[in-house]
Parts: C-alpha cells; sequence; structure tokens
C-alpha cells in the first residue's frame, strides 16, 4: 500500500521532471500541422510536458485528496506560467480544475492571452468555478475556434452576472 506521502512526492517528482524539460528561451513554432496551416508541429518537449501533466491527472483522480494540496497546487502552477512550454502546459492548467484551487484563479485567468492555452484557462476558470473574470472570457465567445467559443458561452452563461 502506497501512503499519501508518497503519491504526493512522486506527484512533484513528475513535475520536477517537466520543469527539466523545458527550455530556458521560447523556441520558435514548428511549421504546420498537415492539413491544419493554424496549428504548428508539437515540439517533442511540448508532448512530454503534456504528457507528464496527464500521469498526474491519473494519479490525482486515484489519490482526489491530493488535488487540494498547496505544495503540488504551486508546482502546477510554475508550469502553467511557464510560456516556454508552450502547449505542453495545457495539461497543467487543467490539473487547476477543481474548487479547491480558486486561489490560483487569477494566475490561471492571466494566461488566457497566450493561444496555446487560452481554452483550458477557460475551461479551468469554469470547473473551478471562479467567478469575476467574465470581462476577460467575454471577447472569447466569438472566437473562430469552435471548442473555445463553447467554452467561453458556458463560462458566461455560469458566470456573467456573478
Amino acid at each position: 500500500m502506497t501512503s499519501t506521502a508518497e503519491v504526493k512526492g512522486a506527484g512533484l517528482s513528475l513535475v520536477a521532471r517537466a520543469e527539466s524539460l523545458i527550455p530556458e528561451r521560447r523556441v520558435p513554432e514548428l511549421a504546420p500541422l498537415s492539413g491544419n496551416p493554424d496549428v504548428p508541429e508539437w515540439h517533442g518537449f511540448e508532448l512530454k510536458v503534456w504528457e507528464i501533466g496527464e500521469q498526474i491527472r491519473q494519479i490525482l483522480a486515484r489519490h482526489q485528496s491530493l488535488r487540494k494540496d498547496r505544495e503540488l497546487q504551486e508546482a502546477f502552477v510554475r508550469i502553467l506560467t511557464n510560456a516556454n512550454a508552450k502547449r505542453g502546459r495545457q495539461s497543467f492548467v487543467m490539473l487547476l480544475g477543481y474548487k479547491s484551487c480558486q486561489v490560483h484563479a487569477a494566475t490561471v485567468a492571466a494566461q488566457i492571452n497566450d493561444p496555446n492555452v487560452t481554452g483550458h484557462v477557460i475551461s479551468t476558470l469554469t470547473k473551478m468555478r471562479a467567478v469575476g473574470f467574465a470581462d476577460i472570457v467575454r471577447p472569447y465567445v466569438d472566437s473562430n475556434v469552435t471548442w473555445i467559443r463553447h467554452e467561453a458561452k458556458r463560462y458566461m452563461s455560469r458566470y456573467n452576472s456573478a
């Protein structure tokens, strides 16, 4: 049987691994994906960072009490605020999609203008029940990206008048 402390340690180790993969300097976008000229290919590090976030999500699904752990939340915030991780940050933004993470809502919201994570930010603000961000979400109700537009409308329908 694995203790909560051991599982938390494993999560923090995964975060450290992800951080070690992030380049110190911002790297340029790659060529567009085949058949989608608006979306660049993924850098190898982006995919690996994203996959580590997904591994952590699986841990949090099995050990739900860790969702409230401030040290883990702070570790997730370090990655989500590091723009050099590019789209690898998406899974880390989503790791904060719980009411217990509302203390980080403003930090999450501050990433909304980064197209690598815009939709994930809006989705996470909705999931964490973060009120007070309608002004920054509203412009995305008209997004050209369908799923982002839907996430923005969902946020607005719940929290526009809050």
